[in-house]
């Protein structure tokens, strides 16, 4: 047996392209990683998630208030989503929440599962599956029961009080039981009238939006 050290320190078998992507690309960039993240989860960011401000608003309070140029912040968003851009998988988030901020991520999800098979990494502690059992193992109940919910996930910013989705155990189960009278059939019918009216506001002010002044179709932008 030879006595020559190996240069490797580890081998990662990377099955189906999961853990990461690989390409010629490098992601460069005036700003730290560190640096991006935080502007993502600033209160400024979420308020634009949640449509209260337009692109515009957004990046520039974004730029004023973390030092940077607006053009300086629209390119590193805009190199975040280039195909060869490969800084997916176990190093960072940053793809997932610029998607996610722009109401894209469901797709983006699609199509990294289109690509890679039924179980990717879209960030560091996060896998989704389009696999049925899935949902059995994780969800599952009574004697192989499945895992408690990510509170890092279900309520990233910390600051509302728990659901009945990011709660723990005991109090999902106790909030679910004094909540299901609301969702039974008979109360789901009392209230058949109600729902009704605003999915039928929903559909007016559609029809209303989806013309211009001259009687052309346009399209409704249902987020800013």
């Amino acid at each position: 047996m030879s006595d020559e050290v190996s240069p490797y320190k580890a081998i990662v078998l990377d099955l189906n392209g999961v853990l990461l992507s690989y390409g010629n690309a490098a992601f460069v960039s005036p700003l730290k990683l560190r640096h991006i993240k935080n502007i993502f989860d600033s209160p400024t960011w979420y308020e634009y998630e949640c449509g209260r401000s337009s692109r515009k608003e957004c990046y520039s309070t974004v730029a004023s208030e973390f030092g940077l140029d607006v053009d300086t912040w629209t390119q590193t968003l805009d190199q975040l989503t280039e195909d060869d851009v490969k800084i997916y998988g176990m190093t960072t988030v940053l793809p997932k929440l610029y998607h996610l901020s722009h109401g894209r991520l469901v797709y983006h999800i699609k199509e990294i599962h289109t690509h890679h098979g039924p179980v990717v990494r879209i960030a560091p502690n996060e896998l989704p599956s389009t696999d049925p059992q899935a949902w059995r193992d994780i969800f599952s109940h009574g004697k192989h029961k499945g895992l408690s919910p990510d509170i890092a996930f279900y309520n990233p910013y910390n600051d509302q009080p728990p659901s009945i989705i990011s709660s723990s155990d005991d109090a999902h189960h106790e909030l679910r039981k004094r909540l299901s009278g609301g969702f039974s059939e008979m109360a789901m019918r009392a209230q058949e009238g109600l729902i009704g009216g605003y999915v039928d506001l929903l559909m007016r002010r559609l029809r209303e939006n989806s013309v211009d002044s001259s009687g052309r179709p346009q399209s409704v932008n249902m987020r800013d």
